[in-house]
């Protein structure tokens, strides 16, 4: 299972690299769980595909070309695991966060708690 979770987990970082809400839902409908829940330093608690979604889209739109990337290996055990981020902008500044997940019983994202500076993103 856990070869399964980390596929997810590139799935999603990668998701974050879309440009589209379509094309965003699309990358994000096999590896997150349809009542997904998300947090980060900047949004209350969401839930559902369609609230991550436009979360994703909004970070897209607001920092036209970034890239997100996975730095070095996630952490995984049981359902759990996490992963340290980096958002690359236009302006070649670089943005460091870390997510926390947990797994649903199918294997995909159930739950994502990111962390990053907010600071850094002014």
């Amino acid at each position: 299972m856990e070869k399964q979770y980390l596929e997810h987990l590139k799935a999603y970082v990668s998701a974050w690299n879309e440009s589209s809400e379509v094309k965003i839902k699309q990358a994000v409908a096999d590896c997150v769980a349809p009542h997904v829940r998300y947090c980060d330093p900047f949004t209350d608690v969401s839930e559902g595909i369609e609230p991550l979604v436009k979360i994703m889209n909004s970070v897209s739109q607001n920092f036209p070309g970034i890239i997100h990337e996975l730095v070095g290996e996630p952490a995984i055990h049981h359902n759990f695991g996490y992963y340290h981020w980096l958002a690359r902008m236009d302006s070649d500044k670089t943005i460091p966060g870390i997510d926390y997940v947990e797994f649903g019983p199918e294997g995909t994202i159930a739950r994502v708690v990111s962390f990053t500076n907010m600071a850094d993103w002014q």
